[in-house]
């Protein structure tokens, strides 16, 4: 049940709010009654309240000081002023005060009960908050470290959505975590580490090393930076790592010092167990929770327009980066994006797409993000269908994971879920067709060996560029086209020489060799002595 006071100077108002209020049912007891301001007080630090109805006209302290005077000590009572002005200046004054209603005399039992209703829910809603909250404390006292992180996890979510966090929900949770919220200043330390596809895989997992370089990069940025502040590891992209910096008590030009220290100190850890870092971006500094979204996207994008910088340690604000701000950035970018497409350049357009979703900024709606996308993944498609790739009945279920999604977070998921899903089975379908393309060149070799073979006219027969195929066949056998074509011809030449009858330059003839000083010099670099010393080894 809650509590109420009745601060009335004149008796018969105050028995009839006693009276004819259903306080019982309403969950409140019967409420206590003063004459003044100065009983009021008095009464309040021995027996205090959670609702006040208070008259302003009051011999002494009048309502609207008393309320003033209380609302220190008592931020939390609920106060109904009951005033016979009908001035809009004693309205005005009352909210200022921090008066939770006004009503005019003669009041109406059916407003002050309507008030006292009112009252009574937003008090057991905050009770079940505290509890909840309690709960929650409670809950993750044993793994705060991963509150935190869900926490940063859904400030990131929305804050590059339609609806941001707000101020109050910041506060709720940094006070729930253990986190300053107003005297601060935070950095996102953005760790690039090595290309995932240059790098071997690791014996004990069989996973690629940068699998296991994120935990270990952030483990040691944690165990270097604990003692100077906090540290929250973010959900991390591949080849990036990612933690939030937080230093209570707000930051000044110490805190660069102090960072270039730690991180030169990370890095030599991490180098020196052999985990490859190739740089670490710093944001600007962030002194409100509502700022770092913004700020690790920026980071993100120094971090890629930085390239390959001549120190490790890249500052965000050192770096100068635009953000997609229109639909002429988008053109431009959807542009590029489709040659990477049209040229195979998987890889080219995977970075890309990536750099898209990191420079999104205010100025383009998620409509226009969404639309965006849906023209990338149709040229992806269409990519693959051309690179033999069978889509089928998979489209619907590809444009409805797009549809389906209601914000950025949501859209960027599932683009690179998509665009990766695309992008394996081009690779595999070019796989396929770049080993069965060897496979007739190397027919095409066996088939003609005994002839003048160009490898343009042998691009011909494969319908490939003589240039590209050149490179091809090194990198699928290992070999060049030529030297191929050598190991096979001489391979039949110790085949035919086991035939006595056949002479040495009829061999050379037979298979492709014009003249037979010529096949007798190249047979020596090949096997180790001439074709008549192979012969007599045979016999």
């Amino acid at each position: 049940m809650m509590r109420a006071m009745i601060v009335e100077d004149e008796p018969a108002h105050r028995v009839g709010l006693m009276r004819h209020v259903r306080w019982s049912e309403l969950g409140y007891e019967a409420p206590e009654q003063a004459a003044d301001a100065e009983e009021a007080l008095a009464r309040m630090k021995t027996e205090p309240v959670d609702v006040l109805l208070v008259d302003i006209q009051m011999p002494g302290m009048d309502g609207l000081e008393l309320v003033r005077t209380l609302r220190g000590s008592y931020p939390d009572v609920f106060v109904l002023i009951i005033s016979a002005y009908d001035e809009f200046e004693y309205a005005r004054r009352a909210v200022e005060i921090g008066a939770n209603a006004y009503l005019l005399k003669p009041v109406k039992i059916e407003e002050v009960e309507r008030w006292l209703t009112t009252f009574h829910e937003e008090h057991v809603l905050a009770r079940k908050i505290a509890e909840e909250e309690a709960l929650l404390k409670k809950k993750w006292q044993g793994s705060l470290e991963l509150a935190r992180e869900k926490f940063l996890e859904e400030l990131l979510e929305r804050g590059t959505g339609l609806a941001p966090m707000t101020d109050k929900e910041c506060r709720r949770f940094t006070e729930l975590l253990d986190l300053p919220y107003d005297e601060f200043c935070a950095h996102w330390l953005l760790f690039a580490t090595e290309d995932a596809a240059a790098t071997p895989a690791q014996p004990a997992t069989g996973q690629p090393a940068t699998m296991q370089t994120v935990p270990q990069v952030l483990e040691t940025v944690k165990t270097v930076l604990s003692g100077d502040g906090i540290v929250v590891s973010a959900k991390s992209q591949p080849n990036m790592a990612a933690a939030l910096f937080v230093t209570p008590g707000g930051g000044g030009p110490g805190v660069r010092t102090l960072l270039e220290h730690r991180l030169a100190a990370v890095l030599e850890a991490l180098a020196a167990v052999g985990v490859p870092v190739d740089s670490v971006c710093v944001s600007e500094t962030a002194d409100e929770w509502k700022r770092i979204p913004k700020l690790y996207q920026d980071a993100l994008l120094a971090l890629e327009k930085a390239g390959s910088p001549e120190s490790k340690i890249v500052w965000a604000d050192d770096v100068p980066v635009d953000d997609l701000r229109g639909p002429g950035d988008l053109e431009q970018l959807q542009a590029r994006m489709h040659e990477k497409i049209a040229a195979a350049d998987l890889d080219g357009y995977m970075k890309l797409l990536a750099s898209f979703f990191n420079r999104i900024a205010v100025g383009i709606s998620f409509r226009q993000t969404l639309a965006f996308c849906f023209g990338l993944v149709e040229k992806l498609m269409r990519t693959a269908e051309l690179q033999g790739v069978r889509i089928g009945d998979e489209s619907a279920y590809i444009w409805r994971t797009l549809i389906d999604c209601a914000n950025p977070a949501d859209l960027r998921s599932a683009v690179f879920r998509v665009s990766e899903r695309i992008t394996e089975a081009i690779t595999r379908a070019q796989c396929s067709r770049k080993h069965q393309v060897i496979e007739r060149a190397v027919e095409y070799l066996h088939d003609h060996l005994h002839e003048n073979i160009t490898v343009k006219e042998m691009a011909h027969a494969v319908h490939l560029n003589a240039t590209y195929l050149s490179v091809l066949f090194k990198k699928e056998m290992g070999v060049t086209i030529s030297d191929y074509l050598q190991q096979i011809r001489i391979e039949r030449a110790k085949e035919l020489l086991r035939d006595h009858d056949a002479k040495v330059y009829e061999v050379a003839e037979r298979v492709g060799y014009q003249t037979s000083s010529y096949f007798t010099q190249q047979f020596k670099k090949w096997v180790g002595c001439t074709p008549a010393e192979f012969r007599k080894r045979r016999l």
